[in-house]
Order: structure tokens, then sequence, then C-alpha cells
């Protein structure tokens, strides 16, 4: 959005006052003008609207997708007018972020985008990227989500957008991204990074790894001593006294492990 106001105040292109404007998740967004509708956004959009693409418009569409943009189409009322044709590049360290889940042990990436397939094959296969669902609605996303826990795959997502948040909700482990997240995205996941810097994933991944790690040994510590105070005073070899030192000690010792992770 930034980029195409960016783009009309380049080129002098004033605004026009709209009234009444919805957005529709997965689709585009619509308002009232003064000559009628403006609806801005993609195929499925202007289908919901019965506004027919001509074969012109369908070509010069296709010629921006092929080199990977992705197309929002502009209508007023049932008439296309114009399309905007908009590239987005990967996020900094998206490439390095899908390297380092794979070496964390993730043996499959998806991406789930509502942007064209061409665009998003392209960007996929310069991350490395293992699959591609294009063109998905917020509730295709949720399918899609579901296919692979049905799959018997433990699935992380993450996401930012406002169409990621059913998605979000339904992953068994979902992170968002705080900084240029949506309010609803950052409700629907369990982690929010406050950060949107892309290899902070990967740390949580390893910090979580980390705190399972301690949580096992202090549990496994703790059950040893109880096991070995209990075998100590039924065989009368520890007492009172003695057996409240060594609980007591053995507590500090599992509060000393469990601050390892502050470093």
């Amino acid at each position: 959005a930034k980029a195409i106001l960016e783009y009309a105040k380049e080129n002098d292109i004033s605004p026009v006052h709209a009234r009444d404007w919805s957005l529709h998740p997965g689709l585009g967004a619509t308002a009232e003008t003064e000559g009628g509708t403006i609806l801005v956004g993609n195929r499925r959009l202007l289908q919901s609207r019965n506004a027919a693409l001509t074969p012109e418009q369908e070509a010069a569409a296709s010629v921006y997708e092929s080199r990977g943009a992705t197309v929002a189409f502009v209508a007023l009322g049932r008439k296309p007018i114009g399309l905007i044709a908009i590239t987005d590049p990967p996020c900094p360290g998206a490439d390095t972020l899908v390297a380092a889940l794979k070496e964390a042990g993730v043996k499959h990436t998806v991406m789930l985008t509502g942007d064209n397939e061409a665009a998003a094959r392209r960007v996929a296969s310069d991350l490395g990227i293992d699959e591609v669902r294009a063109g998905l609605l917020p509730e295709e996303k949720v399918r899609a989500i579901r296919d692979l826990q049905a799959a018997g795959h433990v699935v992380a997502m993450v996401g930012d957008g406002i169409n990621d948040a059913p998605a979000l909700a339904t992953a068994d482990v979902s992170i968002a991204m705080g900084v240029s997240g949506t309010e609803a995205a950052i409700e629907a996941a369990d982690i929010a990074l406050m950060t949107d810097r892309l290899e902070r994933v990967p740390q949580a991944i390893g910090l979580s790894r980390r705190i399972l790690r301690v949580v096992r040994q202090n549990v496994v510590f703790a059950v040893v001593v109880v096991a070995a105070l209990l075998a100590g005073v039924i065989g009368r070899l520890v007492f009172l006294s003695g057996g409240m030192l060594i609980h007591e000690a053995s507590v500090l010792l599992v509060i000393l492990n469990g601050m390892r992770l502050l470093k």
C-alpha cells in the first residue's frame, strides 16, 4: 500500500475521497466514491462483483505475473479500468532462515500465499522452499495446514497478516512477526517475536529445545533425589534434618540449572 501511494505521489496522481471502504481478506478492498464503487484486488474480487477482464487486460496481467510481480486489478463498478503490478522482494534474512530451519531438523518447508503462483514459485526457488501453495484465501490456508497435519506432520507457521490469523490458530506452533504483524495475527499466535528479523525464528526454536532439555534434566534430577531420600529414610540412613538439607540443596541446584537459560 505504501509503495502504491509513493508511486501516485511521484506521478502527481491526486487521491480521490472515498467512504464506506471495506477490507476483504484474501481478495482486496472496496470503497465508495462520487463516481461509483471502486474495487482494488485480485481476480477473485472482480469475479465476485461480475467485473470481467478483457483479453487485453488478461494479457497485460500475465506479462507482469510472468516476471514475478503480483497484480492488483482496479475496477469502477463492473468495469476494470487498470492494474497495479507490485514486486515484493523477500524479507532480509529469509534465505538464511530457510537454511537455518533445515539445519535445525525441519524436514519440509511450505509457502502459503495469496499471491499468484508465478511470483510465489520464483521467490520459493530463490529461498530454497520445498513446496508452494499460491492463490490461497485465508480458509484455504487453514485447509493446507490441516492437510499437512493429517499427513502426520507437526506444523509450525510463521505469519504476520490478517490473512494468516486463521492458519496461525490452526497450526501446532504459530509464530507472529510482532513489529509488522497485525493485531489479529499476534493474538492468534502462540509466540510473537517483537522484531522483524527472521533469523529470530530458528533462535526461538533453539531456545525452546534448550528449555525442554533443561526441564527434563531438572525433572530427572528431582526424581532421583527424592527416590534416594526415600530409600535413605526407609533404610534409616537419612534423618529429618539431613533430609531437609539435601532436599533444599537439590532445589537450589534445579534453580541454578534453570538459570543457565538466561545466558
